[in-house]
């Protein structure tokens, strides 16, 4: 059986994207319907406009994402290392 870090490095550990709970998947739809709605209400060139700042916002959005993952599994490790690591070594 592979280690924990052997899995990470070979990107044997990912999300579960399936694992939404029926509140998620009823608030994504409700989401995508809104938006939807909206993008329809608008003429074409209002349209194109609002796609490509959805996609600079997510963007935005997924590189913070990341920083956010990186931040909380270095602090993890952090914490771990406090609780084993002898206090002199810290």
């Amino acid at each position: 059986m592979k280690s924990i870090l052997e899995q990470l490095y070979c990107s044997e550990l990912l999300p579960n994207l399936n694992k939404l709970t029926k509140q998620q998947l009823a608030d994504h739809r409700k989401a995508y319907h809104s938006y939807d709605l909206f993008r329809q209400s608008l003429p074409q060139e209002q349209k194109e406009e609002f796609e490509k700042l959805i996609e600079e916002y997510l963007a935005v959005f997924s590189s913070d994402t990341v920083q956010s993952f990186t931040d909380g599994f270095s602090l993890g490790v952090r914490l771990m290392a406090e609780v084993y690591l002898p206090k002199e070594t810290l």
